[in-house]
């Protein structure tokens, strides 16, 4: 993050507080620094929320030195996760598995059909890799 001036920004509730910044666009905040109500999508998941389809950031959360940023949403226009149906966790089930099980029907902890099977069969990984 470059060097930008210390700035107020106005948040929904009408709070004013300061921001370090701004990157593409939207308020900048440090580590610990956040206002009360933005949080970031894991921290979102981990309250068993998402956010709303078509809700923009509306901050940013910056820290070791500006090498790593996080968007930040309101928490309060998050929406409950949606649950999963049977038929989609099925369809899910399918999917995990035609990545990780290898050509000749062994599973693995990572994606066989793009790293290929190197642990059970060379002549697999060869086929992937071409």
């Amino acid at each position: 993050m470059s060097p930008n001036p210390i700035t107020e920004v106005e948040l929904w509730d009408g709070r004013v507080v300061w921001s370090w910044g701004r990157v593409d666009g939207l308020p900048a905040f440090t580590w610990g620094n956040a206002p009360e109500g933005l949080v970031t999508l894991a921290q979102l998941h981990a309250g068993g929320l998402q956010r709303c389809r078509g809700q923009e950031p509306f901050a940013v959360l910056v820290w070791r030195g500006g090498s790593r940023t996080a968007n930040l949403w309101r928490a309060d226009e998050a929406v409950p996760l949606q649950e999963f149906t049977p038929r989609r966790r099925a369809a899910l089930t399918l999917a995990y598995l035609a990545q990780h099980v290898c050509a000749c029907g062994v599973e693995h902890d990572y994606y066989a059909r793009v790293h290929g099977c190197v642990d059970c069969c060379p002549e697999a990984a060869e086929e992937a890799t071409a």
